[in-house]
């Protein structure tokens, strides 16, 4: 297991940063936010997004006895991966970002593994409907 991601909070926040850079990387040093704006966006975001992973991670088997359940999670990702083809027009950037991590070694088990298959599952329902809408 992949104990350098510490928490499932810091894997999450990793793929938070990231995502920040991702949008605001091209940005001249003069038009960025200033930095401690930047710091409580990312804060926001990682936050929100715990939010809405805890109430699925209650009712999934992607943690057991307080440990990321590797396995689980794997299988879940190879099955959630399959059901996100075809729709990609609907998915969200972050949540792109997170499937895009699948198979990465740093991402192969632990709290990263159990942040991408929780974030994944979390959106696929909102995916869906965005896709029938025509999104």
């Amino acid at each position: 297991m992949n104990e350098d991601a510490g928490t499932l909070a810091d894997a999450v926040e990793t793929l938070v940063r990231e995502w920040f850079k991702g949008q605001i990387g091209d940005l001249p040093p003069d038009e960025l936010p200033p930095e401690d704006e930047i710091e409580a966006d990312i804060e926001s975001m990682r936050d929100e997004a715990l939010a809405s992973i805890a109430r699925l991670q209650a009712t999934t088997d992607s943690v057991k006895d307080g440990r990321p359940n590797d396995a689980a999670n794997r299988s879940a990702l190879d099955r959630l991966a399959s059901e996100y083809r075809g729709l990609e027009r609907a998915t969200p950037i972050f949540t792109a970002l997170a499937l895009s991590k699948r198979g990465l070694p740093e991402y192969a088990s632990g709290w990263r593994l159990c942040a991408i298959r929780l974030i994944a599952e979390e959106k696929l329902p909102s995916v869906r409907r965005t896709a029938k809408d025509g999104g």
